[in-house]
């Protein structure tokens, strides 16, 4: 289960500290953990299971998270794995006053990666000068910096908010218009814009969209005009 939400988070080209793939037999784990792990980091996927909760290593890291968290240094995103709330250790019953997730061997990550991903980059969207895509339009009529990218835009939000694979095609062809035209795609983080092809791909495949997909790539667009417009 870890894995799967190791594969969907760098799939969007988030950069990804994971003890199992970072650590070695031998390492400091007080060290590698707390310092490259947790310290280094403004975010925290925290899956709770029944061996994580037996876990000493767990445990000292989830008090050094608590400490980072409680400073305020720190957002978590907690997944309980085949374990239910009231079964988490007093030490971690903290846990449950954040919204989490619930999963078990049956249950798909993608959707809950989805919510990761678009609080990360609503996070970034709030560094940026507008906050909606009608504010980056009424910016884009005024200063008049692309007239293709104003057109876009508006056939955009024209369209309805349930025409998920329309949508999505018309930020793909915004993503794709600044990939050729601007040609510095890759001095952005690759979660500017690595997820278009993603998802753009499953509007190929006739796979069913939602709203959140729609979301994650209009945040991405809005991030990509406001660096290269505003």
């Amino acid at each position: 289960m870890v894995e799967s939400i190791l594969y969907h988070m760098t799939n969007f080209g988030f950069a990804i500290w994971y003890d199992r793939h970072k650590m070695l037999l031998g390492d400091k784990r007080n060290y590698k953990n707390f310092t490259e792990g947790i310290v280094n980091t403004e975010y925290a996927i925290v899956v709770m299971s029944e061996n994580a909760i037996k876990s000493i290593c767990v445990s000292e890291e989830m008090e050094y998270l608590k400490k980072q968290y409680d400073m305020g240094m720190i957002t978590i995103f907690p997944i309980l794995y085949k374990v239910l709330p009231v079964e988490l250790p007093e030490e971690y019953q903290w846990l449950t006053e954040l919204v989490y997730k619930e999963l078990d061997e049956k249950s798909g990550t993608l959707l809950t990666c989805n919510h990761i991903i678009t609080k990360i980059l609503s996070d970034e969207l709030k560094h940026c000068r507008y906050q909606t895509l009608h504010e980056l339009l009424f910016f884009l009529e005024t200063h008049n910096p692309n007239e293709f990218i104003t057109n876009m835009l508006k056939a955009y939000l024209e369209i309805s908010g349930e025409n998920h694979n329309a949508r999505i095609s018309i930020l793909y062809c915004i993503c794709t218009y600044l990939s050729i035209t601007k040609k510095n795609m890759n001095v952005f983080p690759q979660y500017y814009w690595k997820g278009f092809e993603r998802i753009f791909g499953y509007t190929k495949l006739n796979l069913t969209t939602d709203i959140r997909e729609t979301l994650i790539l209009e945040i991405q667009t809005m991030l990509l005009v406001h660096k290269h417009y505003c």
